[in-house]
């Protein structure tokens, strides 16, 4: 694109990919998110991929990261800062991010622990969010779509036992993310949707093919 006589290069694509399962060799959901990140890429060939793999730990909120969250960064002691180095970090990665991927398994009818550590990190008021007489506004303005693949056993995604995808919804919609769409990798131990080739075709199907 030329603007006044400069040529300016578009801002490369940006795909954040945060998986959560506690499982490697054998997790359907980090095999599916990778399906994504790569159905992603090849859409975006110059995209930039940034994994985030939250299972090897996120730190939980403290009382010291809690206090330094709402002081002024001017205002920060060294300890604070510090404290909030880890969030400071997520968070610059979700606000470049265009795209989103998460990998969502279901433990115990709700999130991993881990990914929920995940979310309270980067929820940060004045930064990703903000509230104002007429209620809460999103700051994470830049993502264009969140794909959730959301694994479980037992649970099916929608069923009064599902605490998980309605919480990731309203979690990422009161961040800014609104375009949220939903791999159904739920109910494995009854079929369902638990054949990888359907789920396959459907996560290529969710990502749209190059003008």
């Amino acid at each position: 694109m030329s603007v006044n006589g400069f040529h300016h290069d578009p801002a490369p694509i940006r795909i954040l990919r945060v998986d959560s399962s506690g499982r490697y060799g054998d997790s359907l959901s980090r095999r599916l998110t990778g399906r994504l990140t790569d159905a992603l890429t090849r859409q975006h060939p110059d995209a930039t991929v940034v994994d985030r793999d939250v299972a090897q730990g996120v730190p939980f909120l403290t009382e010291t990261t809690i206090a330094a969250s709402f002081t002024p960064p001017a205002d920060r002691h060294p300890g604070q800062a510090q404290a909030l180095s880890t969030s400071d970090h997520l968070v610059a990665e979700l606000l470049a991010a265009d795209y989103l991927v998460i990998g969502a398994p279901i433990y115990n009818f709700s999130v991993p622990a881990t990914l929920k550590a995940y979310f309270d990190q980067v929820a940060r008021a004045g930064v990703t969010f903000s509230y104002s007489p007429e209620g809460p506004t999103g700051l994470v303005t830049r993502v264009r779509t969140a794909y959730v693949v959301l694994t479980s056993n037992g649970v099916r995604l929608g069923s009064e036992a599902d605490h998980a995808s309605a919480f990731i919804r309203q979690f990422l919609g009161f961040l800014g993310i609104t375009d949220v769409r939903f791999v159904d990798g739920t109910g494995l131990l009854f079929g369902g949707h638990g054949h990888e080739e359907q789920l396959t075709a459907t996560v290529d199907g969710l990502v749209p093919v190059a003008a």
